[in-house]
């Protein structure tokens, strides 16, 4: 996991739902970066993605 992708994590877990506008406007890089890293997280079983909001299924599995 990259500074990026725990930076998304970090403020999902203050935010639970982001947009990925949103997430692409606080962290200065393209919705399709933002996009990337979504799908490398939800692949990872880190995240969910529900009608195009990322969200945390759970963070305690992940710490």
């Amino acid at each position: 996991m990259n500074k990026r992708q725990s930076q998304i994590l970090d403020l999902l877990a203050k935010n639970k739902k982001m947009e990925v506008t949103k997430l692409s406007e606080l962290l200065n890089v393209s919705q399709v970066t933002i996009r990337k890293d979504l799908v490398i997280l939800e692949n990872s079983g880190i995240i969910v993605r529900e009608h195009g909001y990322p969200s945390f299924e759970t963070i305690t599995t992940f710490l």
